[in-house]
């Protein structure tokens, strides 16, 4: 047989194949057609897979061995054969699993027949005890009519078929042209683990029909120790494979057009889940780098849901690793106008005070000034809307939280945020995500009450404790107050007086305690914490 007349490729990328190795092989070589070449590719074993290669290509002419000089890693593996296969259409076998029955000659047929770039047909799940076999629900067909784009790649990225390569076969050319658009340097990157999606996500946009069958075809293998059960192997490589996971989604969000990005965060959200048992295993610090390296593989105007998502489903892994996570430093404020100021409004009964402090930031602000109020009860502050003060409403519903601060951050891009009362729960995970998103947060705190001793005895102070720290600057409207939280981690406090304080010291009637200007706090908050430090000793 002329190596230009094979239709198909069954391509086998193997690493210390072991026994199981020959059971692959054997249902491979069992297919009843001619048009076949069996590539198995070694990717650096140092075991008896070379040996065992050879001697079935002693038995099946159709068998075609090629090896890595060094250990590529699968995704490397998979991609050498794609650009080396013989075959129109391609279909992959791990070395662990095996085909089921004569599946190859009914692709072929369903292929030219319905001209479908992809044929999708249904898995079985082996266990690692016994031989009976299972449903594999995961990787099996779940629509039972054809797709074609978008709702193709909207379906593969929102897991409503699955982006395993498992029981799918390939019309060949489609796949060389998607590894073009990947490009050679991602193409020959070492990835171990999650593959899969990233062939995937590159594939289905270019694909122009996918059609499923209701033909069990495959048999995957689960063991302790296979790779697809990354997220239960050793720290390491449980790590690496988190770590291949948010790069491929980076990639992915950059390269998919952008009506897809949205599905690529619903499904590949859920990933993160996956790899839960490692969590316990990571240091504050390592789990925080995790989570920041996972919010930061999606584009911007998906990363309130990201957030959303971990504070939704792992509240308290985000209360862990957020007084951790790397902080982008802030932008600087623009010399040419005055800073845009967005103003967290509280709903409850601290508003009188909050309305003296509004007023003094606004008298000092001039008319040039602008504030955004974001309200979870508009109605409240309806009366400070006009030319310099928008009143923006605010979703109060935890789940969303997130996402209309992503939205009101596209829209009105403050320069800083002031927050009253932050050691709310809702108000702390608001701190934290504009912290990541290098807004400065001012938390307010009119009232004397709520200094930090009482703070220390009170049900709450867990969140509290976290959740000052993470604020650029603390506004106490009493002078003992700043004493007691600088004394107590929060050296960025200071005292800004309300204008009735000075104006009852200016009559003579009372004594103004000190304190600085609202023009004060800004300038220092450009030039860093040690600035606002040297600021509030002068309180």
């Amino acid at each position: 047989m002329e190596p230009s007349q094979p239709v198909v490729t069954i391509a086998i990328p193997v690493f210390n194949g072991g026994t199981l190795l020959d059971e692959a092989l054997a249902s491979a070589s069992g297919q009843n057609t001619q048009f076949l070449e069996i590539l198995c590719i070694d990717d650096g074993s140092t075991d008896d897979t070379l040996e065992r290669l050879r001697s079935w290509q002693r038995r099946d002419g159709r068998v075609r061995i090629l090896q890595n000089e060094k250990n590529l890693g699968i995704h490397a593996t998979r991609c050498r054969a794609v650009r080396e296969a013989f075959g129109q259409y391609l279909l992959y076998l791990d070395a662990d699993d095996y085909l089921v029955g004569n599946i190859v000659p009914q692709l072929v047929q369903v292929a030219e027949g319905e001209q479908a770039d992809i044929i999708h047909f249904f898995c079985h799940i082996r266990p690692a005890k016994g031989t009976l076999l299972q449903p594999f629900p995961w990787a099996s067909p779940r629509h039972k009519t054809p797709l074609t784009n978008p709702k193709l790649t909207h379906a593969m990225l929102q897991g409503n078929i699955g982006h395993h390569l498992w029981g799918k076969f390939f019309r060949t050319d489609l796949y060389r042209r998607a590894l073009d658009r990947m490009g050679k340097e991602l193409e020959t990157t070492r990835i171990s683990y999650e593959e899969d999606l990233l062939h995937m996500g590159f594939i289905a946009p270019m694909a122009a029909r996918y059609q499923p069958i209701p033909v069990a075809g495959y048999c995957h293998r689960k063991r302790p120790n296979s790779a697809s059960r990354h997220h239960a192997l050793s720290l390491e490589k449980g790590t690496e494979a988190f770590q291949n996971f948010c790069q491929i989604v980076g990639v992915l969000a950059r390269a998919l057009p952008q009506p897809y990005v949205s599905s690529l965060s619903f499904g590949s959200m859920p990933a993160f889940t996956h790899h839960h048992k490692n969590w316990q295993r990571w240091s504050p610090q390592e789990l925080a780098s995790r989570v920041h390296q996972f919010i930061a593989a999606y584009p911007g105007e998906e990363q309130g849901k990201a957030f959303s998502f971990v504070i939704n489903h792992h509240k308290e892994l985000f209360f862990t690793a957020l007084p951790h996570l790397p902080r982008p430093k802030p932008k600087p404020l623009a010399n040419d106008r005055p800073p845009r100021i967005a103003v967290v409004v509280p709903g409850d009964d601290s508003l009188p005070n909050f309305y003296e402090i509004l007023s003094n930031l606004m008298q000092e602000l001039g008319r040039e000034g602008s504030l955004d109020l974001i309200a979870e009860v508009p109605k409240k502050v309806a009366h400070f809307a006009g030319e310099r003060v928008t009143v923006h409403p605010f979703m109060a519903t935890q789940p969303f939280r997130c996402e209309c601060w992503q939205t009101f951050l596209t829209s009105c891009r403050p320069d800083i945020c002031l927050c009253m009362a932050p050691w709310r729960e809702h108000n702390y995970l608001d701190i934290g995500y504009l912290v990541l998103r290098g807004i400065p947060v001012i938390a307010l705190e009119p009232e004397s009450f709520w200094d930090i001793t009482v703070l220390r005895s009170a049900k709450l102070h867990p969140i509290a404790l976290r959740a000052y720290p993470l604020c650029a600057a603390i506004v106490c409207q009493s002078r003992k107050d700043v004493t007691s939280w600088r004394t107590s981690n929060c050296p960025c406090t200071v005292h800004i007086p309300n204008r009735s304080e000075e104006a009852n010291a200016a009559a003579g009637q009372g004594k103004s305690d000190g304190g600085i200007r609202w023009h004060d706090l800004l300038i220092a908050l450009q030039d860093g914490p040690q600035a606002v430090e040297t600021l509030s000793a002068k309180c």
